[in-house]
């Protein structure tokens, strides 16, 4: 059975992160804080919930399977990024072996990168539904929304520096160019929802 952090202690997990082990590292942190986040905002409309409400309870749903799914890829980031280390220490004593170390690096740095792009569209996904519960969050409770919000923001600007520190490895312009693209475009589609609801969140508290 692939081995998760999720069965560990927080002491533990912070041990590892403190060891000079690679993993867990930033990827992998900053997924476990976007998942507490996106927590916080279902505890907000969990109690926000008075009696039986379809559309918050839409909202649960969609957040809680979202949030799974985050969790998943704080595993798979340390997974691939444990395979890429591993493929670095490939024999490069022939001609072959450098030809095959080469093919499997570049599929390494390839998943590298796809799974922390896969990660911010995730995320992305859930600061758009985080701002669609504002109209049924419970003005007292509010905050909690604002802080999940900034733990995703800081989440999916982590986990973007995955991203950006693979592709500056690519030497390849086409596959480099394509990356930053869909990665200016998630962190754009995120801010517009992230502003929207900090400035809502500062309205209700002032």
């Amino acid at each position: 059975m692939q081995k998760t952090i999720w069965t560990q202690t927080l002491s533990k997990f912070t041990s590892d992160i403190t060891s000079s082990e690679p993993t867990p590292g930033g990827g992998s942190v900053a997924l476990v804080s976007g998942v507490l986040g996106t927590s916080l905002i279902i505890m907000a409309l969990e109690i926000s919930r008075d009696g039986e409400n379809k559309v918050i309870t839409e909202l649960i749903a969609q957040l809680k399977k979202y949030s799974s799914k985050l969790s998943k890829y704080a595993d798979s980031d340390i997974e691939v990024f444990e395979n890429y280390m591993k493929t670095l220490r490939l024999p490069k004593n022939s001609e072959i072996e450098i030809l095959e170390r080469k093919k499997l690096l570049y599929e390494a740095s390839i998943q590298a990168t796809e799974v922390p792009i896969e990660s911010a569209i995730i995320i992305k996904k859930i600061i758009e539904l985080a701002e669609r519960s504002l109209p049924y969050i419970k003005k007292n409770i509010i905050s909690d929304v604002g802080a999940g919000s900034h733990l995703l923001n800081g989440s999916l600007k982590s986990v973007l520096l995955s991203v950006d520190i693979n592709t500056s490895n690519f030497k390849e312009q086409s596959i480099k160019e394509k990356y930053i693209s869909i990665r200016e475009d998630i962190e754009f589609s995120f801010m517009e929802c992230y502003t929207r609801i900090i400035n809502y969140v500062h309205d209700i508290l002032k």
